[in-house]
């Protein structure tokens, strides 16, 4: 029986080959001739050093798998590097090639297609949508219908917490989108009902772990709360208006989703159960199953808290946008689209839908706050491209499909951005307090 082969790319040192591989053997045995044939990335390194092949832009392949193991189809580009240069990452984002498709309890309860995504996401918009309506048409209505909308998806949630994890936190992430509008149309000095609303989200999501006798995940959940909170309690301590604090809130929440995996990891045991295993211990599946399914869960609340909490900020700076909307819409604009960006480094659907919903949620904000400085016929022409672009790509969507190779070099470019935006972010920051406008006065006199 003739050998089956998979054509792929392979960059190595200074050197890009198109190569016929074959498919069924392991990949120890084809990495000596790889590194002959685009070089060897070991040059000048220690002599333990290994060799291995990466996905670009994603972790090492194992070497005691095939390329059909790994799942690498017809046009993929490998990246050949060293164990020193490989790509670094955290345990919660190494199992997420065999989460969804090798352990039972998250198998069954996150598993999501791509209709129930659509209804669940669907569902929330049109709860948003009907809300901002109420908003614009009747505002004196605008609490009592925000109420109404919270009570409901709660409950929702809760009836829920079972089954259709994905439409439960769509609940949850609208209940805080809906929160987030009531505080952009009340005073900024009011906080009181944000802080009824979050105790109950907190109170739902505290009883669905007990519930669960998921303990850690409580744990991990009461952590991101304390966290969350001295975060806006440092903020509105700052000698500066309250705009100006929730813009801090806004930035620090962004830059605290790179924490969020790790206090999920470290409080829900894997951190522990990989040092057990690095000392040589034998793990039961079903210990190993259980907290990882914790730790998920928990990064899951987790990053809710955070969607909501960056929601609640960009309204409260958007709310009449002053002299200084050229930092603040930019600075709004910089950390929703970092949230987009970032929820793709999350493996399960439950944990990328609030981080995308409140990106989404973010950008339109700074729409509407810019409205207010553009002129009529400029609005309607970016409404109609917008609304035609997102025809298009809903159309077809479904019958396009990238070769891996441009797929990987998508995401590389969307690595770069979301660090580029990253760094632009502190500057807008600091636009925002007034320091460039101070500095140019001092330099003028």
């Amino acid at each position: 029986m003739a050998p089956t082969l998979t054509r792929v790319t392979v960059s190595g040192v200074g050197k890009n080959a198109e190569l016929l591989l074959p498919s069924d053997q392991p990949i120890a045995t084809i990495l000596p001739r790889l590194s002959e044939i685009v070089g060897d990335p070991r040059r000048g390194s220690d002599e333990a050093t290994r060799t291995v092949l990466n996905r670009m832009g994603g972790p090492a392949l194992s070497e005691r798998s095939t390329l059909a193991d790994e799942n690498i189809a017809d046009g993929a580009w490998l990246y050949l590097t060293s164990t020193q240069d490989a790509l670094p990452e955290p345990i919660v984002f190494d199992v997420a090639d065999v989460v969804e498709d090798e352990l039972p309890p998250l198998d069954t309860e996150n598993r999501w297609s791509a209709p129930g995504l659509v209804s669940a996401a669907l569902g929330a918009s049109c709860f948003v949508i009907a809300l901002w309506l109420l908003s614009t048409w009747r505002p004196e209505f605008l609490g009592r219908g925000a109420a109404v909308l919270v009570v409901v998806c709660l409950l929702g949630a809760a009836a829920l917490s079972r089954r259709f994890t994905v439409h439960s936190m769509a609940l949850c992430t609208t209940a805080l989108v809906a929160t987030g509008l009531y505080a952009h149309s009340v005073r900024p000095d009011a906080p009181h009902v944000i802080i009824l609303a979050a105790a109950v989200i907190g109170g739902v999501q505290l009883a669905r772990e007990i519930h669960r006798r998921s303990y850690r995940g409580a744990v991990v959940l009461i952590a991101t709360i304390v966290l969350v909170a001295v975060t806006w309690a440092g903020a509105w301590r700052l000698p500066v208006d309250h705009r100006t604090g929730a813009a801090c809130v806004g930035v620090a929440c962004a830059f605290l989703l790179g924490l969020a995996p790790r206090i999920a990891v470290a409080l829900a045991g894997l951190n522990a159960l990989d040092d057990a295993r690095s000392n040589g211990a034998t793990l039961r599946r079903d210990v190993v199953v259980t907290v990882l399914a914790t730790a998920h869960r928990a990064l899951a609340s987790s990053l809710l808290w955070f969607a909501g909490s960056s929601v609640v900020a960009a309204a409260v700076v958007t709310r009449g946008v002053n002299a200084t909307w050229r930092w603040d819409l930019p600075l709004i604009a910089a950390w929703g689209i970092l949230l987009l960006l970032r929820s793709r480094h999350f493996p399960l659907g439950i944990e990328r839908l609030p981080l995308a919903l409140t990106g989404v949620v973010i950008l339109t904000l700074v729409g509407a706050a810019l409205a207010d400085h553009l002129e009529r016929s400029t609005i309607d022409g970016i409404v109609i491209a917008l609304l035609v672009l997102a025809g298009l790509i809903s159309l077809s969507g479904p019958h396009l499909r990238a070769p891996a190779h441009v797929t990987a070099r998508g995401r590389l470019l969307a690595d770069r951005i979301e660090a580029g935006v990253a760094l632009l972010v502190v500057p807008l920051l600091v636009g925002h307090f007034g320091v460039y406008s101070a500095l140019t006065q001092t330099f003028q006199k």
